[in-house]
Order: C-alpha cells, then structure tokens, then sequence
C-alpha cells in the first residue's frame, strides 16, 4: 500500500510540473503549480533515500528558480526531466 501512495504522489508532483511549463510565462500560477508539487515531494520526501531525496529537492529547486518574468524554459524542461527520472525509479 506505501508502494502505490509513493507512485500516486511522484504522478502529483509530475502533474503539478507539467501545469508550471504550461504556464512557465505567468509566474503567479507556475508558482501555484511548483508550490502544490514541492509540498507533495514533503510528503514523498521521508520514504526516499539521502541521495535521491536531495536530487529531487534540488531539481525542484532549479525548476523554481526558471520561473517568472525572465523564465527559462530551457531549464525548467531539463530539471523536470531529472525529476521526471528520478520519480520513474519508485
């Protein structure tokens, strides 16, 4: 049963990316969609281990950080492809 709640949170966290790049450009909403899903990585956070735990938090950190007004899409897309990796491996 903790096997599938950890897979039904890593497609939450993946969802909540997908709607940022979406609106990677409105960073009101991209900020929305990064919150929701850096609080359901806190939720998946203590069932990982050290190394993948801090792979996934700095990723979603990097993915914070191309948001906004100068957004860097480029960015964004190659650290949620990390995290997208890092989440299949659960």
């Amino acid at each position: 049963t903790a096997k599938w709640l950890d897979i039904s949170i890593a497609t939450e966290i993946q969802r909540r990316l997908d709607g940022g790049l979406k609106n990677i450009d409105s960073f009101n909403i991209a900020k929305v969609m990064l919150a929701k899903a850096d609080k359901f990585y806190k939720l998946l956070s203590p069932s990982l281990d050290k190394q993948l735990d801090k792979q996934l938090k700095e990723a979603l950190l990097k993915c914070t950080q191309s948001i906004g007004k100068s957004a860097n899409k480029e960015e964004y897309i190659k650290n949620q492809q990390i995290i997208t990796e890092l989440l299949k491996s659960i």
